[in-house]
């Protein structure tokens, strides 16, 4: 379900006028002038008690009036208050144009006086006057104003209030655009300067927007800090008003989390203290969230008389972006009662209103909303249309949040990554498989830069392509949706006929409904003739490297959705082919965990264990498995993983006779566009290998006593005679395998070989490979090689568990260590799914090894060929491995009880954890 935001509190403005001066500027008083001043503070302070009863027109008069008699009597600084307060007084009545005119004048005044804050209020209310007539430029730039006059002025009370106010307005308006990162930054200001000035008051208001932000992308335990911090504040100030906001939007964040009872229960409380207070906006929205809940539990007999109900409350206080809030619930819940038009005409509304008030996260929430209506009636090409432009929307804002934490990034992607499978979805229903792949790998790559804190690229794709005939369908239906809310606003004004207006918008139908019907002509009239026309390049270009590359490869991506799985496949020199598998998401997952459960044990049942894979295979091998049995020059598999299917080890799945790794190669990677084909380096006899291991117990570490007799039969030292290694290098062992000495060696090394303890969570900054005298190798410090990594051709992690950080149903997690080596531009790392026997893991070591280095520059060896020849021999070995140790302590999990071993190595347990990650020629 898409979500709005909680809305944050109106602007910061201020209350009444400023009193005038006691003095005349510029002359000596005399009786005349003294007379005059008099009087002008008469009406001015008459003026300003018909302000604070709201009686504006009298108000705007009486200041009138006062303002003559200071121009009179040439009193600069007053006549300049008395614009101010006119100025105040037309704002207040929604005559925004004229109020800028009153400020405008009344600054042109300021500049012959010497007085910032007063200068800065002005500016500031003249951006709160632009922001009301949707100026946010000037808006904004009228705040930087301000923020500059009261930066320049003494350190006082009112210097620093003010500077919170202006600095809360300017958040506001970042805010309201969905530019979250800037927004924040305002917050964060304005809430020093109100704790600077001891406002209790606005820093819990301030605490309570810096809230919603973390709401809004996600980061629900950052925003329940927040909004606690803010609750304490209101309750010990007896601000009931506040209080029921705060209880309101825990409610919102307690339905983000799907904890719906609590959520009822805060928006209950909210609102017993807004009817209390007797205010009705304020209960409207809690309306709107106590419908939103029940939309969510699917009772919408109950939820929509309460949206209704909200919508009614919104409408009698003008509120537009609140409106639009409403109208996009009620969409929703009509959608799902099967009431179609009545959702057409509410996702309408919803877009028109996003769109006026520039509202980014409503109007891609909208437009996915849209697509999902669209596609409920078959029509599929329009539906697509609007998803397309959704994400286009989404990857601005994802672009626009970049300085965000890792993790706020990565849970604001997880809130909208739906939109994107279920675009790839549609994409496959109609056999544009390639549009589909691009839609795919812009999701990979931004789940893997934000899993592991990377920039964005200035090259990246950041836009999913429309066609001319979808972006024209897409302008039209928002000059419908526009056009349809003026017609709204003129029959519930009923002061103008609208006959005009509704043939206008007729027309403006009729054309809508004719662009729809020619997309869907021109869609399937082209597929029919050219499956390829929406080849996005690009992507499609990558996939073809990948397979390319190696005769005889096949890559397959599986698109896991919530009711199916997609499996796309391609292969040299023809278009990419899909399949639907009807399995949900709940039931691959499940079985995954079964399958992975059983994997990772060496004593569990080999039967219940093959059972286990062969349904796995059903679903991700057997649909296309005729097709690549036909070709009998097929011989490697690549794999770019989705979701749950990143917990597989691809290779032990089982098709009732065989394991996948007995027929093809297997490798996998994290995304077509990440893995850089264009270079193959050999790894022959003579590449230079630098080897680095602990064998030794530490604090809470356990000894891996095979790590010395692994290392000595893959390292080849040149001292050493009658050395039986493999390749020529160093070995770096216990104390001496420290970040300098790695770092000091690692020139003109191709293959960099790491075994040892490892860990690695779910945050980067506590994973780590444990160093010879103890120390952690954290994430950082192995960037901080990434200079030394240039020769480096394969790292291998032969650590338990390296390539599987904390539990994560997605499965972002995967790429783990793994990728901070490939952005380094190591073509290739191999590492482990779970926990391995350490001796097993250093035969499969040296196997592996022995195999990559008979390769020769003519007849190289892949590096996927190489680890299906060690895997093989593991799976038909006879020896007995002696129980050891895992070399993995996984953060709170329990490690493998040690349990004597089957007989030989041929259980999965043993040869398949090793997967092949990047390049794997």
């Amino acid at each position: 379900m898409i979500l709005f935001a909680i809305a944050p509190i109106a602007p910061i403005a201020p209350i009444a006028p400023n009193p005038p001066t006691t003095i005349i500027a510029q002359q000596s008083p005399t009786e005349s002038s003294q007379q005059l001043q008099t009087e002008a503070q008469t009406l001015y302070l008459q003026g300003s008690q018909y302000f604070a009863q709201g009686d504006y027109p009298d108000a705007i008069a009486a200041y009138q009036a006062a303002l003559a008699l200071y121009q009179q009597a040439n009193n600069t600084s007053d006549t300049s208050r008395a614009l101010y307060a006119i100025g105040l007084a037309y704002y207040h009545s929604d005559q925004f144009l004229l109020a800028i005119a009153q400020y405008q004048e009344s600054l042109r005044l300021q500049q012959q006086l010497n007085d910032p804050i007063l200068a800065a209020s002005i500016t500031t209310d003249l951006g709160l006057a632009y922001d009301q007539i949707k100026e946010r430029a000037k808006a904004l730039e009228s705040y930087r104003q301000a923020i500059a006059l009261l930066q320049g002025a003494d350190e006082t009370y009112q210097q620093i209030y003010q500077l919170g106010r202006v600095l809360f307005n300017a958040g506001l308006i970042y805010d309201a655009v969905s530019d979250y990162s800037s927004a924040l930054d305002y917050y964060q200001q304005a809430l020093s300067a109100f704790v600077d000035s001891n406002n209790q008051s606005r820093a819990g208001t301030v605490l309570s927007n810096i809230a919603k932000i973390y709401g809004d992308i996600g980061d629900f335990i950052q925003s329940l800090s927040y909004y606690q911090q803010a609750l304490a504040i209101f309750e010990s100030t007896d601000n009931s008003s506040e209080r029921s906001r705060v209880l309101n939007n825990l409610g919102f964040i307690a339905y983000r989390q799907q904890e719906f009872s609590a959520a009822l229960d805060y928006y209950q409380q909210a609102l017993a203290l807004r009817e209390a207070d007797n205010d009705s906006q304020a209960q409207g929205r809690t309306l709107e969230g106590i419908g939103e809940l029940y939309v969510a539990q699917q009772d919408y007999e109950r939820a929509i008389p309460i949206l209704q109900q909200a919508l009614m409350l919104a409408q009698a206080n003008p509120d537009s972006l609140f409106e639009g809030q409403i109208f996009n619930h009620l969409g929703t819940a009509y959608r799902l009662q099967g009431q179609l038009e009545a959702a057409h005409e509410s996702y309408r509304q919803s877009l028109a209103i996003s769109r006026t008030n520039g509202y980014r996260a409503g109007e891609s929430a909208t437009l996915s909303n849209l697509g999902r209506l669209y596609a409920q009636q078959q029509q599929i090409e329009t539906a697509i249309a609007f998803y397309k432009q959704s994400i286009n929307i989404t990857e601005a804002i994802r672009k626009d949040i970049a300085s965000f934490s890792r993790q706020q990034r990565e849970t604001y992607t997880e809130t909208v990554s739906e939109r994107y499978r279920e675009l790839a979805g549609l994409l496959l229903d109609q056999g544009r498989i390639l549009e589909a792949q691009q839609v795919l790998e812009m999701l990979k790559i931004q789940e893997i830069w934000e899993y592991t804190d990377r920039e964005r690229g200035p090259d990246a794709t950041t836009e999913v392509v429309l066609l001319p005939t979808e972006s024209e369908l897409v302008q039209q239906y928002f000059t419908l949706a526009a056009f349809t809310q003026a017609l709204q606003q003129c029959e519930g004004q009923q002061t103008q006929p609208c006959k005009s207006l509704r043939d206008q918008r007729d027309q403006l139908f009729r054309e809508y409904r004719q662009a729809i019907s020619t997309l869907e002509s021109e869609i399937r009239s082209r597929l029919a003739t050219d499956e390829a026309l929406l080849d996005p390049s690009f992507f499609a270009a990558k996939a073809e490297e990948i397979i390319s590359a190696q005769p005889g490869t096949v890559m397959i991506y599986p698109l896991v959705l919530q009711d199916k799985l997609w499996l796309l496949w391609s292969k040299a020199g023809e278009i990419p082919s899909k399949r639907e598998i009807k399995v949900s998401q709940r039931q691959l997952g499940e079985t995954v965990i079964k399958f992975r459960t059983l994997i990772k044990e060496r004593s569990s049942d080999i039967s219940e264990l093959q059972a286990t894979a062969q349904q796995l295979y059903t679903w991700l091998i057997a649909p296309i498995e005729s097709e690549l049995a036909a070709d009998a020059d097929i011989h490697n598999l690549v794999f770019s993983l989705d979701r749950t299917t990143r917990y597989i080890p691809m290779a032990a799945l089982y098709d009732g006779e065989q394991y996948l790794i007995e027929k093809y190669t297997v490798s996998t990677v994290l995304s077509a566009a990440l893995t850089n084909v264009e270079v193959r380096s050999p790894l022959s006899a003579d590449s230079n290998i630098l080897a680095v291991g602990v064998s030794e117990a530490t604090d809470g570490f356990d000894a891996l006593p095979n790590v010395p007799a692994e290392l000595d039969a893959i390292v080849k030292e040149n001292a050493v005679a009658n050395d039986q290694g493999i390749y020529p290098g160093i070995q770096l062992l216990n104390q001496a395998f420290s970040f300098s000495a790695i770092r000091d060696a690692l020139p003109g090394v191709q293959l960099l070989h790491i075994a040892t303890h490892g860990e690695f969570t779910g945050s980067r900054d506590q994973s780590y490979l444990l160093m010879g005298n103890g120390d952690k190798l954290p994430i950082p410090e192995i960037e901080t090689l990434a200079a030394y990594l240039k020769d480096v051709s394969l790292v291998v992690l032969s650590a338990c568990q390296t390539a599987l950080g904390g539990p994560d149903e997605e499965g972002i997690e995967i790429a783990g260590m793994s990728y901070y080596f490939l952005k380094s531009q190591v073509a290739t790392v191999m590492a482990s799914l779970w926990n391995v026997n350490d001796a097993s893991t250093s035969q499969l070591m040296q196997l592996f090894y022995q195999a990559l280095a008979e390769g020769t520059t003519a007849q190289p060896v892949t590096k996927a060929a190489a680890l299906q020849s060690a895997q093989l021999a593991l799976l038909g070995s006879d020896t007995l491995a002696s129980s050891g140790p895992g070399r993995f302590r996984l953060v709170n999990r329990t490690t493998d009880s040690e349990l004597p071993l089957a007989s030989g190595l041929a259980h999965p347990y043993y040869w398949a954890p090793f997967i092949l990650i990047g390049n794997s020629l």
